[in-house]
């Protein structure tokens, strides 16, 4: 009886195990880095805000939830510059920049 309750029970933490490097992540953490060669105002990043992030600056880190979220930001000149970013996968921590282009990365 005791070897059937081992092997159940290997059984049972193998398939824990399995499942959960199978599942994707409900809330990824960001930063939004500012490599533009101008500074950056009114960045939204889904439902999070920043009033100014400077050239070679970068945010604070934020959550937000798994799925499209939607990105804006204007440059100093203003160049109104937006995209759509879908956190998903199994990295928690992404680093979004804005490239010297005006181009939105993920890191």
């Amino acid at each position: 009886m005791n070897g059937l309750r081992t092997v159940i029970t290997l059984i049972t933490l193998a398939s824990l195990a399995l499942s959960s490097c199978r599942k994707e992540l409900d809330a990824y953490s960001f930063t939004i880095r500012n490599d533009y060669f101008e500074s950056l105002t009114d960045v939204k990043m889904g439902m999070h805000s920043f009033s100014k992030i400077a050239q070679k600056e970068s945010t604070s880190e934020k959550e937000t939830p798994k799925g499209e979220q939607a990105f804006s930001a204007n440059t100093e000149s203003g160049l109104v510059l937006s995209s759509t970013v879908n956190f998903t996968g199994k990295k928690r921590a992404i680093s979004l920049v804005i490239t010297a282009e005006g181009k939105l990365a993920a890191e």
